[in-house]
């Protein structure tokens, strides 16, 4: 089958990414409740969704090898999420300091999100909406990753931030799962 025709190809087993979603939703909504209560578990429970993204992120790129970029975007993103789940299980162990890589965290995503970004307007595979929802990422991830490698807004509250950052990126994360031309994403298929 040629490139051209594999691209319409509709993508298989988007319920993994809808899990994916649900779980970043979940823990969003979890770390919230920690913040204030009881912070301590927030780092490792951080990792472990990492790990779970991971997998679920690797099990939806294999079996979508046909989407070509969006193939290889889905592979950065794994790895991304399973050096993050190793980062916050093993080696950070303060608050302090996974609010710092946290800020750092998004502003890579940002860079990273910005890149595809180009590569899909050089392709010609990107519309309006697209360039004006990078844009819209772009200013709000960079404010929060500088809320947060700031301390700005103290522990508590920047934990309440990650924790809200999770929600809505679960939310587009199941959007993409259940529509799978994402406008963070670009036209996909």
């Amino acid at each position: 089958m040629s490139t051209q025709a594999m691209s319409h190809v509709p993508a298989k087993q988007n319920n993994l990414l809808l899990i994916k979603g649900v779980v970043e939703i979940l823990w969003g909504v979890a770390a919230i409740i920690m913040a204030l209560t009881d912070p301590v578990p927030i780092i490792v429970s951080f990792g472990l969704v990492n790990i779970v993204a991971s997998a679920l992120t690797f099990a939806y790129a294999g079996i979508n090898k046909h989407l070509e970029i969006s193939h290889q975007w889905l592979f950065i993103e794994g790895v991304v999420e399973l050096a993050a789940g190793v980062l916050f299980i093993f080696l950070i162990h303060d608050l302090h300091n996974f609010v710092q890589w946290m800020g750092y965290g998004i502003v890579f995503i940002v860079f990273l999100q910005f890149i595809y970004g180009y590569f899909m307007l050089t392709t010609n595979r990107v519309n309006v909406a697209n360039m004006i929802s990078r844009f819209v990422n772009c200013l709000v991830g960079t404010m929060v990753a500088l809320i947060l490698i700031s301390n700005l807004w103290g522990t508590t509250g920047s934990l309440i931030l990650i924790g809200g950052f999770s929600v809505v990126f679960g939310i587009l994360n199941s959007h993409f799962a259940m529509k799978f031309g994402n406008i963070i994403m670009g036209k996909t298929e």
